[in-house]
């Protein structure tokens, strides 16, 4: 990522023309600000989406809690207009230890109009007659640990005379059944798009499903690998060459072992695609193990969510279902 050099200047440039961006006490990073100046340009990867009904705006992979971001980063949404909603959630790859985040919209008084604690692919969605006035909005993610999300917002605006479809003629803000809205789109955006309760899944594509990848093992960057679709450039929770009650086994060279009193747990750190990631497993391990070492563990294959086709490891699954809390390693040594 490249840095930008902050001048004395510079901070005062922007303390006059962002105001309620930067103040003495707390920086608020303005993500996706492609409104703005081209400085803002060298600090995120973005791409946006048009269709006659949204606009979609992606973060890149930001790195909370590090280096160039604190525990917050912010969205700027304006709203002129009637029959416009945002939804926002987060994303990380399926096989990097999930983590909670707290989404909050904000209306242009700075008043809440909702906020929710979500994990990765779980969305907030503020509905059309939540939106009770004009204005800029803000969308406020909010990562109290050290990790790399993925951020995403969809404005969807219907202007002028345009057709409401694919919901069919416009009713008017209340009649707008959103989950429909989704279901029913039939542009390319969607047909990628699976909606199950409140999360939103890219569907895996029939290049990546028919892979027949094998090996007797994989590092930390290759499991991520395992579940990336290059045909839709997107992360999926489909583990080509698997299928649901497989193991897969996990073999690599620890970089680093650190205890976490606070969480009461040892944290592995190894090598990723973007560089270093790392899963957590409860109780202080740094007796046992030591940078340098290599480790295998064996995850098994399981429905990501119950009845649907969506697969994933039991140690994601298992640390979701502990309140996102660190396991026990004992069941994944091999």
């Amino acid at each position: 990522m490249k840095k930008v050099k902050l001048t004395l200047l510079s901070i005062i440039s922007l303390l006059v023309l962002f105001p309620t961006a930067v103040s003495a006490t707390n920086f608020v990073s303005e993500g996706f600000m492609y409104l703005y100046a081209n400085t803002w340009k060298q600090f995120h990867n973005k791409t946006l989406y048009y269709t006659d009904t949204y606009t979609e705006m992606r973060s890149g992979n930001i790195k909370f809690n590090s280096g160039s971001y604190e525990n917050l980063f912010r969205k700027k949404v304006p709203i002129r207009g009637d029959r416009h909603w945002i939804e926002a959630w987060g994303v990380r790859a399926p096989t990097l230890t999930p983590f909670k985040m707290s989404i909050t919209v904000y209306d242009p008084n700075g008043g809440i109009v909702d906020s929710k604690s979500v994990g990765t692919n779980q969305r907030l969605s503020v509905f059309s007659n939540q939106i009770s006035r004009n204005g800029d909005y803000n969308v406020d993610f909010h990562v109290n640990s050290k990790n790399t999300w993925n951020l995403v917002v969809r404005h969807y605006h219907y202007e002028g005379n345009k057709s409401c479809k694919p919901i069919g003629p416009c009713q008017g803000t209340q009649n707008v059944n959103k989950t429909d809205a989704l279901n029913n789109n039939t542009s390319n955006e969607y047909k990628n798009i699976d909606l199950i309760g409140d999360h939103i899944l890219f569907i895996p594509s029939d290049h990546h499903k028919n892979k027949n990848v094998y090996k007797e093992s994989f590092t930390f960057k290759e499991l991520m690998l395992l579940t990336y679709d290059d045909n839709i450039d997107q992360y999926v929770y489909d583990f080509p060459g698997f299928a649901i009650g497989d193991y897969i086994t996990f073999k690599d060279e620890i970089l680093d072992v650190k205890y976490n009193e606070d969480l009461n747990a040892t944290e592995f750190f190894f090598e990723a695609i973007e560089g270093i990631e790392s899963y957590l497993f409860s109780g202080d391990l740094v007796w046992k193990y030591k940078p340098g070492d290599e480790i295998t563990l064996k995850f098994e294959i399981i429905p990501y969510i119950e009845g649907t086709k969506y697969e994933t490891l039991d140690y994601i699954s298992d640390y979701i279902n502990n309140d996102y809390n660190p396991v026990p390693i004992n069941k994944y040594i091999n």
